[in-house]
């Protein structure tokens, strides 16, 4: 929580309480959950994994901390939606993700 109100206090200049964002989290924690869990498309035409860097200030000193992006595009209708971003480590986050193309019934070609 101090990380996440520094860094309000840095880029915006505004000052939050550690229990407001507590609050935030709590209020958005079931819809967060419930997209995790949610039923896959049975067709994943295209799924982009992708790894990105990126420097932070991360109590006051600049990091550079890895990102990893998911990317699917469905094909009814075409769309591409945004399937989560992070900042972390890659490796473990990138398995965790094809362990659930493989757990969860997706069909398509074998990961």
């Amino acid at each position: 929580m101090r990380d996440i109100t520094a860094q309000l206090q840095d880029l915006f200049g505004v000052e939050v309480s550690a229990s407001l964002i507590s609050e935030v989290t709590d209020a958005v924690l079931d819809q967060v959950k419930a997209w995790q869990s949610r039923p896959l498309e049975t067709v994943y035409p295209v799924v982009y994994l992708d790894v990105f860097y990126v420097n932070i200030k991360v109590l006051g000193r600049i990091s550079k901390r890895g990102g990893d992006l998911v990317l699917d595009i469905t094909p009814q209708p075409p769309t591409a939606k945004l399937g989560f971003i992070a900042l972390a480590d890659s490796a473990p986050l990138i398995i965790a993700i094809a362990s659930g193309f493989t757990t969860r019934p997706v069909s398509g070609p074998p990961i």
